[in-house]
């Protein structure tokens, strides 16, 4: 960017960020009522289209790294956010509320105590959650405590499969036909 004016510097900045050139001239300095033009201009210029594409291409994520990315998705579990962690029952089994509290006195009389119940949380805060998080498409509040949501690993998989050549993408288009119906000279 070394032969861009700073004007132009400002524009290929901006660009960069919102990919909106009528935008990019208007916050790089350029008049607002020939934004449109302007941007247009600017992007048809070698040095500022050469600029832009070096840094997209510095900044955007490179192929090895999409395909990196959708192997972690099409293998993501939920093993790495799950903990499980001992819940004691609060409830207290009696036979009769107005029975009386016994005194045992002999080791072998006294109540066995209850086995804890495992139960499941999600739990960001650890070493494995933490390097896994790339893997979560959604994180929320629910009713019921922390959701969340892994990225579709069937979706992914097969996104791989088409970069490999393995099958052919799918043309998601919907086909309209459209039938006349004779009007029986009406």
């Amino acid at each position: 960017m070394a032969k861009l004016a700073a004007k132009q510097k400002r524009f290929v900045e901006a660009y960069c960020i919102h990919l909106n050139a009528a935008r990019a001239a208007r916050e790089a300095g350029y008049a607002t009522a020939y934004s449109n033009r302007e941007g247009h201009r600017l992007l048809t210029n070698v040095d500022i289209s050469a600029a832009v594409k070096f840094i997209l291409d510095t900044q955007g994520m490179s192929s090895e790294e999409g395909v990196r990315r959708l192997t972690d998705w099409g293998r993501a579990s939920l093993e790495p956010f799950v903990a499980f962690v001992p819940s004691f029952s609060l409830k207290r089994h009696l036979d009769d509320d107005d029975e009386e509290e016994e005194e045992f006195d002999d080791e072998s009389d006294q109540q066995p105590e209850e086995e804890p119940r495992m139960v499941a949380i999600i739990d960001l805060a650890s070493d494995a959650a933490k390097e896994n998080l790339h893997l979560l498409k959604k994180i929320k509040q629910g009713k019921y405590g922390l959701e969340i949501e892994l990225h579709d690993p069937k979706d992914a998989v097969s996104k791989l499969l088409e970069v490999h050549g393995k099958i052919k993408p799918v043309d998601n288009s919907t086909l309209i036909t459209i039938f006349q119906l004779p009007d029986n000279g009406r």
